[in-house]
């Protein structure tokens, strides 16, 4: 798995995205030779849920894990408007630190609490949990409200067991991939050369040398 907080002592600078999560996931050597952190995975999660039409503002938020991603949607879902959320992690330290940060930055009310996704209008798995087939579920399914919306950062399988599970009780399901393009169109109005694998910047629905005041646009799939 990425070592995202492992890296920020091997960059020299931190962009405000990685200084606020304390985590970074793209790097890039600037013009004097000095490597800037940058972090994309909240900004990316919430386009990609506002592209989805699951944009968290007004929602009650349940989100499952505190690692790098987990991080960074945290702070993100809170500053686009969600009043509650509720942060759990099997190490409860690091949850209930990150809850006490998300709280103290953007005024919504966090808090470290159980995985269980009763009473919530949208549910976030943050974790590698999914990734293989032996993996238990981050969340019962079975305590899903139906019609609350589940995201699932992972990209493969798709869809995830937990977004498979979640259809079946009603919910709205979204997987990774709208996260993983939303990170491209953030990194690249910065100067980061990414895009996901074997797509060009028009695919994306960039043009080919993006300005740096460009607002973001929705890829085109």
């Amino acid at each position: 798995m990425p070592h995202k907080q492992e890296m920020l002592p091997f960059v020299g600078e931190l962009h405000p995205t990685a200084r606020q999560v304390g985590a970074l996931n793209m790097i890039r050597c600037d013009d004097n030779g000095r490597w800037v952190g940058a972090m994309f995975d909240g900004a990316g999660c919430v386009l990609g849920m506002q592209w989805e039409d699951n944009h968290p503002a007004n929602k009650s938020v349940l989100l499952v894990g505190a690692g790098g991603a987990g991080r960074a949607i945290a702070f993100a879902v809170a500053s686009a408007g969600a009043p509650t959320l509720t942060i759990f992690d099997i190490d409860e330290r690091r949850a209930d630190e990150l809850a006490k940060s998300v709280a103290a930055a953007t005024g919504c009310a966090t808090s470290f609490g159980a995985p269980d996704p009763r009473g919530h209008e949208l549910v976030i798995n943050a974790t590698p949990l999914g990734m293989k087939p032996n993996d238990p579920m981050p969340v019962d399914p079975n305590r899903l409200e139906p019609g609350s919306t589940v995201v699932d950062i992972i990209t493969t399988p798709d869809p995830t067991p937990l977004c498979r599970a979640a259809r079946q009780r009603g919910c709205r399901t979204q997987g990774g991939r709208p996260m993983h393009e939303g990170q491209a169109v953030h990194a690249l109005r910065l100067g980061f050369d990414y895009r996901p694998e074997g797509k060009s910047l028009q695919d994306i629905g960039m043009p080919s040398q993006p300005a740096n005041d460009a607002a973001p646009l929705k890829p085109k799939f």
